[in-house]
C-alpha cells in the first residue's frame, strides 16, 4: 500500500477562518523592545486580557505577540457556541459547586450579556444571534433522564421543555433522537457567534485602543529579570516587559520555558455542520428556531447551522443541507 501522510490537524485551516477575511497582518517581532505587558497568544484570552487591561488603563502599553496569525488555535476552531453557564451545565454546576451555583449562574448570565454589549458597542460583525437550546436523547434511557430534569432545572430558574419523539424530529430531521429538552431564546443563556469573525473584531478592538500585534512570532525563552521578565523569539528579537500573560491555551504544551502547567482530561467533541442556503430553507427546518442541538452523550456530539451559498464548494458540497438534513447512524465517541 502507499505511504497515506495525514496532516495534523493544527495545519488545517478551519471552516470559520477560511469563511471569511482574515484582516489586516501583523508582522512580526523584530530587534529589541520593551513594553508593560506582554501578552503570549492572540486569542480570545489574550485579546480580551489586553481590552480589560486597558479598560484599566488606557495609557498602558500592551503587546501581543501570536505564534501563528489571530485566532489560529481554539478560537478560531471552536463550535461558536456562547453560553451563560460559567460551570458547562447546570447539571455540573449543582454537582461541583453547589454552594456557589446561585453566584455563579448570576455572574454567567451577566457575563453573556456583556458580551452582546460589547460586541454592539464596538461594531463586531460576527453573527452574534440569541438562541435556544436543544438537548437530544439518542438512548430510550435517557428519555426519563430529560423528563425528570424538567423539574430540576425549574428549580433554578431554567425554563426547559420537554418534546417527544415526534418533537424533537420536527427540529432535526433524524430518526436517532428519541427525546430532547429545549430551552427557548427568552431564557437568555445562550447564543451563536462566528468565532473567526469574533476573535478578529476583537484583535481590531485591541489595535484602536493602541495594542501593539506581532503574528508569526514564537517566544522562545522567558527570563526573570530585575523588576520584569525578558521575552525571546524564535527570531532572535527581544522583548522587556513588566509583566508577562501566558494566553496560549492548549498550545502552552509547545514552550518548554513554561515550567509547570496543569493539565486535565480532554474533552474533544464531535462536531457537525449544518449548511442552509436560504433564509425559506432555516424557516422550514424548525419550529422553535434553535440551531444547535447537542447529544446528552458524554462524548458531547453537537451540531450547529452555517450559511454558504450552494454553488460555494466544497464548503456547501461537504454540508448538509439543514432543511433536508438526515443523521441515520449514531456518530462514534471520539478517541
Amino acid at each position: 500500500m502507499p505511504d497515506v501522510t495525514v496532516p495534523s490537524p493544527t495545519d488545517a485551516v478551519s471552516y470559520w477562518l477560511a469563511a471569511s477575511p482574515a484582516g489586516p497582518e501583523h508582522p512580526p517581532l523584530s530587534g529589541d523592545g520593551a513594553t508593560d505587558v506582554v501578552i503570549v497568544g492572540a486569542g480570545f484570552t489574550g485579546l480580551w486580557t489586553a481590552i480589560a487591561l486597558t479598560d484599566t488603563d488606557p495609557g498602558l502599553r500592551v503587546t501581543i505577540l501570536e505564534a501563528e496569525t489571530i485566532g489560529y488555535g481554539a478560537s478560531g476552531r471552536n463550535g461558536g457556541f456562547c453560553q451563560a453557564s460559567l460551570t458547562h451545565g447546570l447539571a455540573n454546576g449543582l454537582r461541583h459547586f453547589p454552594d456557589e451555583l446561585a453566584i455563579l449562574d448570576a455572574e454567567g448570565l451577566a457575563n453573556l450579556a456583556a458580551i452582546e454589549a460589547f460586541v454592539r458597542d464596538n461594531g463586531i460583525d460576527c453573527d452574534f444571534e440569541r438562541t435556544g437550546d436543544l438537548s437530544v436523547a439518542d438512548q430510550p434511557y435517557q428519555v426519563d433522564e430529560l423528563k425528570a430534569w424538567v423539574d430540576v432545572a425549574a428549580e433554578w430558574g431554567e425554563e426547559v421543555v420537554f418534546l417527544d419523539s415526534a418533537a424533537v424530529r420536527e427540529e432535526v430531521h433524524s430518526p436517532l433522537w428519541q427525546a430532547g429538552l429545549f430551552r427557548p431564546p427568552a431564557q437568555g443563556r445562550d447564543a451563536l457567534v462566528d468565532p473567526a469573525k469574533l476573535v478578529r473584531g476583537l484583535a481590531r478592538v485591541c489595535e484602536e485602543r493602541g495594542v501593539v500585534l506581532h503574528e508569526q512570532t514564537r517566544v522562545e525563552a522567558v527570563e526573570r529579570r530585575a523588576g520584569g521578565v525578558r521575552l525571546r523569539t524564535d527570531d532572535g528579537a527581544l522583548l522587556d516587559a513588566d509583566h508577562v500573560v501566558v494566553a496560549t491555551s492548549a498550545f502552552v504544551y509547545r514552550f518548554a520555558w513554561v515550567s509547570s502547567a496543569p493539565f486535565g482530561t480532554p474533552v474533544v467533541p464531535d462536531v457537525y455542520r449544518m449548511t442552509a442556503s436560504s433564509s425559506s430553507a432555516r424557516s422550514a427546518q424548525s419550529v422553535t428556531g434553535c440551531r444547535s442541538p447537542s447529544s446528552v452523550r458524554a462524548s458531547g456530539s453537537v451540531t450547529r447551522m452555517t450559511w454558504a451559498p450552494l454553488s460555494a464548494a466544497p464548503l456547501a458540497a461537504s454540508s448538509a443541507i439543514w432543511s433536508q438534513a438526515t443523521m441515520t447512524e449514531a456518530p462514534e465517541s471520539p478517541r
